[in-house]
């Protein structure tokens, strides 16, 4: 039984990062929006009721060590209602390109 309401999840992407981005899987997001090497947008199917939402990602890392010990995090832009902006960001500090990511949002439903 999926739950809707206040403190939800209201949108969850699988990203295909490398190349060019897309949508594997997702729930109420309708396309990736690629900002550059490790800058990316979830745009949303329904906008949320307002922009005060937490954003939780991760990453598969690949096999190569230059790749390992990345993370998600919410991009320096202010949250709108529409999309979701996040970088992931290289354990040295560097934006990254990263093949597989995983981003949910839990906020207020309108």
């Amino acid at each position: 039984m999926a739950y809707f309401g206040d403190n939800a999840v209201f949108a969850w992407a699988d990203i295909a990062a490398a190349g060019s981005p897309h949508l594997d899987n997702n729930y109420n997001c309708s396309s990736v929006t690629d900002h550059g090497t490790g800058d990316h947008q979830v745009n949303f199917s329904t906008n949320a009721s307002n922009a005060h939402y937490a954003i939780i990602g991760s990453n598969i890392g690949e096999t190569n060590d230059d790749h390992t010990y990345t993370f998600v995090c919410s991009a320096q832009s202010a949250p709108t209602t529409s999309n979701c902006r996040f970088n992931v960001v290289h354990r040295g500090g560097s934006l990254r390109d990263q093949n597989r990511i995983n981003i949910v949002i839990v906020a207020e439903y309108g």
